[in-house]
């Protein structure tokens, strides 16, 4: 008789166990087709009827990732990534924008820009600048042992925090022509009209190219002194640091 209640009991529990999976893989299956539904919604909306996913562009040359996060559908943007759409724009410097951020983001956007990256450790630091406190913000990304981006503040006049001005120190981020931390004044030169080479806020060489809207801070050697350039320039001296403005 023991036998038969542990064998029934055994039969129940097994029983159980498969209801329950079945339950749980029916849900994630409706969990996922109305993820689904959402990104297509989203991409016949905005163009894309197409969905390449190597070269994911629509007929205005807009990517939909960019597109999405602009637009602060953050679970579009997720579901993008997780459907395997290039990701190569998430680490391109251009005009007004690192990878995802961007100029002019308001700074609640930022978290969840982060996220879309991955672990990201968020740091909010004070700095002293004439006289006056600027917050900033330090984004550390996985594996990477020392600030990835510095996001500068500014307080508009509705009393809104926004992103003004983005530091790069890490590599990951290029421009599409390949410049970036650790590329040489040579690069620069080949590669875009320079405006000039400027004493920098830290007292460094600055190379401003304005129609990037970015600046180019560069190692100092013999030929920086006093803030000017004495001489010429070695073509191999290194970009240490990115400012996108």
């Amino acid at each position: 008789m023991k036998i038969f209640r542990y064998a029934v009991t055994v039969l129940f529990i097994a029983f159980a166990f498969l209801a329950i999976s079945g339950s749980s893989k029916d849900s994630e299956e409706e969990y996922n087709t109305v993820d689904n539904s959402i990104l297509e919604s989203f991409l016949d909306e905005h163009g894309f009827d197409t969905f390449d996913t190597v070269d994911p562009h629509n007929a205005e040359g807009e990517h939909p990732l960019q597109l999405a996060v602009e637009l602060e559908y953050f679970e579009v943007a997720r579901m993008l990534i997780d459907q395997g759409v290039n990701t190569d724009i998430m680490y391109t410097l251009e005009k007004d924008r690192a990878g995802l951020f961007e100029c002019d983001m308001p700074v609640e956007d930022v978290e969840a820009v982060s996220v879309l990256y991955g672990e990201v450790e968020i740091v909010e630091v004070d700095r002293m600048t004439e006289g006056t406190s600027n917050p900033v913000l330090e984004l550390t990304f996985e594996n990477d042992t020392s600030k990835t981006l510095v996001l500068e503040l500014i307080e508009t006049d509705h009393s809104i925090w926004s992103i003004w001005r983005i530091v790069i120190f890490s590599d990951r981020f290029m421009t599409e022509e390949g410049i970036g931390i650790g590329s040489t004044f040579e690069d620069i030169e080949d590669n875009y009209p320079i405006d000039g080479v400027f004493w920098g806020e830290s007292g460094g060489p600055c190379v401003v190219v304005e129609t990037l809207g970015m600046s180019f801070i560069l190692e100092e050697g013999d030929w920086w002194q006093l803030g000017e350039v004495v001489g010429d320039i070695p073509e191999d001296t290194e970009v240490i640091l990115i400012l996108v403005w």
